[in-house]
């Protein structure tokens, strides 16, 4: 049978709504399964987790049916329900069960629920226990002094506690919870939004400032920076006075520890000039800095990092999650005025940057992700005293450069993991170096898939890159002679593999008990 064009237009478009197009939406079919979750995906050894798993029908939860949970791939040491040795118990479906782990630290096992033929799982670690008076690893380490003191051990929950004991020096301090140093002025979402708080801020000390005062944010920035020439320099008026406030330095001989899986700071930095500091367990976030100044060759630039380190001798940086939430906006230039030729407005500096002339400092088991200049070791040309530097044992991802970029330093770099997730930030390079006075050892560290090169020199270094046992020997990262220099302390060398589920399960906060 024949049929007209109008005729076949209408039965295509019925059979393409019948049988699915990419024009025509689909509903998403209903869930029907097990959704499995615990209070924690890490748990002190020998200490308990809540795991509860939902049967759903079609969406809808069911509070009446039998799960079924059993424990498997267990290297905890004996984790199990109810009374030791249970390796399967039941529940009703929503209701929590207590699984206690094995008294192994930094393992895992591997817990199962099934009902109805759906089954699901998930893996839970084991932290491992440390002690507050532990002696750090790598340059740190070397002719470590303690300074441990019982009667100096003090827990804070707020800005003003942290910031008086941070500063007299002696105390371990340990952390409870997140403490907000902007109190209430780092906005969320893009960096160029405001919060009433900040508003306050620039009511209170722009006239001050600038001569004109202004009862917004916003309408500061649309005063003030539009007004910048593209090729010019321009120190942002309210940089400093911002910076003063949502940051801290820290005395010689001070310890600041975190509790649990959340507990740190936000919205501002962590200052260290000093001789034998700790920073560790810690949730280091958005050291945000809402009046970057402008550089006529490189745009916004931020002044703030989340740490700082300048001018040390033995500092520990280790089990921290150092990271950004808030993506990079844009801002108008006088001389670029259109949207689409807005330069970036970078509200970030370093994530942990520095000075060559800082000595013995070890970076370890951190997470750093989310950032684009991260780590900066050696502020410029003039920085020539050449630090002594450990990064072992870190996850950079969803980072964009300098991981890190070093400038006159020694650095011990070794069985880092690399790459292999998104974030804010597609990478340009993972080691980078600058200036022709850099010598870097770098040994079974994994470089992912999301790294773009492993190693990049600027323009002509004469330092050497020696590098022996990672994933790629690709991208300048090559074996150059013999090792630089004798690495004045002992280390357990992992090959890349093995980095890389070490680091997976290992770095970052909340992983570790401190006691």
């Amino acid at each position: 049978m024949l049929i007209g064009k109008k005729q076949f237009l209408i039965l295509a478009a019925f059979a393409a709504c019948v049988f699915g197009c990419a024009s025509c939406k689909q509903e998403d079919d209903p869930f029907t399964g097990i959704k499995i979750a615990s209070s924690a995906t890490t748990g002190d050894a020998g200490g308990t987790v809540s795991i509860t798993a939902t049967y759903y029908n079609e969406d809808t939860a069911d509070a009446s049916s039998t799960v079924t949970y059993t424990l498997s791939a267990d290297s905890t040491g004996g984790a199990y329900f109810g009374t030791s040795g249970t390796l399967t118990t039941t529940g009703t479906s929503g209701s929590a069960v207590t699984l206690t782990l094995g008294s192994t630290g930094g393992e895992s096992v591997t817990v199962t629920a099934t009902c109805n033929s759906s089954s699901a799982s998930k893996k839970i670690y084991t932290k491992t226990t440390t002690s507050v008076t532990d002696t750090p690893t790598g340059y740190a380490g070397v002719d470590w002094v303690s300074f441990y003191d019982s009667e100096k051990l003090v827990t804070v929950t707020t800005k003003s506690e942290l910031v008086n004991y941070a500063k007299q020096g002696g105390y371990t301090i340990l952390v409870d919870g997140m403490i907000d140093l902007s109190e209430g002025m780092l906005p969320s979402g893009t960096s160029g939004n405001s919060t009433s708080a900040l508003d306050a801020f620039v009511a209170e000390n722009s006239e001050s400032a600038t001569g004109t005062k202004y009862t917004t944010y916003s309408a500061y920035n649309s005063a003030k920076l539009s007004s910048v020439s593209e090729s010019a320099d321009w120190t942002n008026p309210l940089n400093k006075t911002y910076r003063n406030k949502v940051r801290f330095s820290v005395a010689s001989k001070t310890a600041i520890i975190g509790l649990g899986e959340n507990s740190g700071v936000s919205g501002g930095g962590i200052s260290i000039g000093s001789s034998y500091v700790v920073l560790r367990n810690l949730v280091i976030k958005d050291g945000y800095d809402p009046f970057p100044n402008h550089e006529k060759d490189d745009g916004w630039n931020a002044q703030i990092d989340a740490i700082g380190i300048s001018g040390a001798n033995h500092v520990w940086v280790d089990h921290c999650t150092l990271e950004d939430t808030i993506e990079m906006g844009t801002a108008p230039n006088a001389s670029k005025e259109s949207s689409s030729n807005h330069k970036k407005f970078q509200t970030y500096d370093g994530l942990c940057d520095i000075n060559a002339s800082s000595k013995y400092v070890t970076v370890s088991n951190c997470i750093l992700r989310n950032h684009d200049k991260t780590m900066l070791i050696g502020s410029g040309s003039s920085d020539k005293s050449g630090g002594y530097i450990t990064l072992s044992n870190n996850r950079f991802y969803g980072c964009g450069q300098r991981l890190p970029l070093t400038c006159y330093a020694n650095m011990h770099i070794y069985n880092n993991y690399y790459g292999d997730a998104s974030g804010f930030y597609s990478n340009s390079y993972a080691i980078g170096a600058r200036y022709d006075k850099y010598t870097i050892i770098a040994e079974g560290n994994y470089f992912g898939s999301g790294i773009s090169a492993a190693f990049k020199a600027s323009t002509t270094p004469t330092g050497i890159c020696y590098a022996l046992g990672n994933s790629t020997e690709s991208g300048g990262l090559s074996i150059s002679g013999s090792k630089p220099f004798s690495v004045p302390y002992s280390y357990d060398l992992l090959s890349y593999t093995d980095a890389k589920s070490f680091v997976s399960k290992n770095a970052g906060a909340g992983v570790i008990s401190v006691q």
